[in-house]
């Protein structure tokens, strides 16, 4: 062993076998306290699964249009104004939920189409009505 060491040479074996003893025992304090057991949970209701699912799209759907809080404090609205704002947005959604989930699936569909004849058109045989039907950029 090289003299310039500071400290005793530790064996990797040793070092392996000392961490896997402190991984043991750290997993046996874990296990032993009480508050390790999940408490029982009753699942949602469907009413809230159904506004948890509101909110999660009404949060997608501000940072689609750019509602986000920097959006907001970059327009300098005040608190009110922010509020306001974002309860037209929840207001609006629900007066237009399902229009918007008939459109979001239309395109969701739109784009699996493009996809799938993407993908035909780089796999399978050359088909000219198919390369047809691919919209063109630009």
């Amino acid at each position: 062993m090289n003299s310039t060491h500071t400290h005793a040479p530790f064996p990797r074996a040793a070092a392996v076998l000392l961490a896997a003893a402190a991984f043991a025992s750290a997993g046996a304090l874990i296990a032993e306290r009480p508050s390790a057991k999940r408490p029982s949970v009753a699942p949602p209701t469907a009413a809230e699964h159904e506004a948890a699912v509101a909110w999660c799209r009404i949060r997608t759907l501000r940072q689609e249009i750019g509602l986000t809080s920097h959006n907001l404090a970059a327009m300098a609205c005040t608190q009110g104004q922010a509020e306001a704002a974002l309860s037209s947005l929840v207001s609006w959604y629900n007066t237009n939920r399902e229009a918007l989930a008939t459109r979001r699936a239309g395109l969701a569909r739109a784009r699996w189409e493009l996809s799938d004849a993407l993908q035909t058109i780089h796999i399978g045989p050359r088909d000219e009505a198919l390369i047809a039907r691919v919209p063109r950029r630009g």
